[in-house]
């Protein structure tokens, strides 16, 4: 049985704050002057990674000290654009439930999808949600936000479905020339790096998050803490099935990960993608989406 998908009731303050900050970072930027960089008065609304070709003076030095990965200032002229977010709903984002509610992946996931599409509403850009269970939904206004919490909420229903993956729906995807952001995110598990790199284009960004939990972290620590030499765990992706893991398999499976992690970030970071990490029922959404805030949070 899944677990729906539900905002706490403070989820909706802490949205507030995460947009506030990114209106006090244009304030402040305006105060100095920074706003101008740009040319032709433009309003500075964020950051981006760099993206090859771009001129070194654009970094903001700031951030790269604090992500060691250059990101450069975003003026309104370039926020006037479509952002396309892919989200992975499929069996396997129901991991992470165990320790209570509101832990899975796929709570995780909602949450920063609700943070980007709030960013993007304060940075004047259109926002398109398309879903793995083949969903889709347009963010164009920040009263459209209320909609979108409606939608995800019913992620996880026993309705909702989970008919494609994620490496199936970025083969489908269709970007126009007017997506400049691509965020994908989920836990990658039936997805390649370089099917995340054929989504870019020349002037388009692209952004990984991905959700893991911390069975699939370090399993040894999560499963065998008690001294447990073997575990019977269900199969999320196959219905009524049960796996029988032992501490050996457990370590070799973390190895394997760490090594997959580890493969992800180099390439990602060498194409200068976004990439992020996080873990559900640890990090805070805010901190997974401080760098399109300037940082704050980190």
């Amino acid at each position: 049985m899944r677990e729906r998908v539900r905002f706490a009731p403070t989820f909706m303050g802490r949205l507030g704050l995460l947009v506030g900050r990114l209106r006090a970072l244009h304030a402040r930027r305006e105060g100095v002057g920074t706003a101008r960089l740009a040319g032709g008065g433009e309003e500075f609304v964020g950051h981006r990674p760099m993206r090859d070709g771009e001129d070194v003076r654009q970094i903001d030095w700031n951030l790269f000290a604090r992500f060691d990965q250059p990101f450069v200032r975003v003026f309104e002229r370039e926020a006037a654009e479509s952002w396309l977010v892919m989200l992975d709903t499929s069996a396997s984002m129901d991991v992470g439930r165990t320790d209570g509610a509101g832990a899975s992946k796929l709570q995780l996931a909602a949450e920063l999808v609700m943070g980007l599409a709030a960013l993007a509403a304060e940075a004047g850009a259109r926002l398109t949600l398309q879903t793995s269970c083949g969903q889709s939904f347009v963010v164009r206004r920040a009263r459209d936000q209320s909609a979108l919490r409606r939608k995800l909420e019913g992620l996880g229903a026993p309705q909702a479905g989970f008919e494609i993956g994620l490496g199936e729906l970025a083969a489908r995807a269709r970007l126009t020339p007017r997506t400049g952001r691509v965020i994908v995110v989920g836990d990658l598990f039936d997805l390649e790096p370089r099917s995340v790199l054929e989504l870019g284009a020349p002037g388009r960004e692209l952004v990984v998050i991905r959700v893991l939990a911390i069975e699939e972290l370090a399993p040894t620590r999560f499963l065998f803490g008690g001294g447990e030499t073997r575990v019977e765990l269900e199969a999320v992706e196959e219905d009524e099935r049960r796996l029988i893991v032992d501490f050996d398999a457990a370590r070799a499976y973390e190895r394997a990960l760490e090594v997959e992690l580890e493969s992800w970030q180099s390439i990602l970071l060498r194409h200068r993608v976004l990439w992020r990490l996080a873990e559900a029922g640890e990090t805070p959404f805010e901190q997974v989406l401080a760098p399109f805030v300037g940082g704050q949070g980190a």
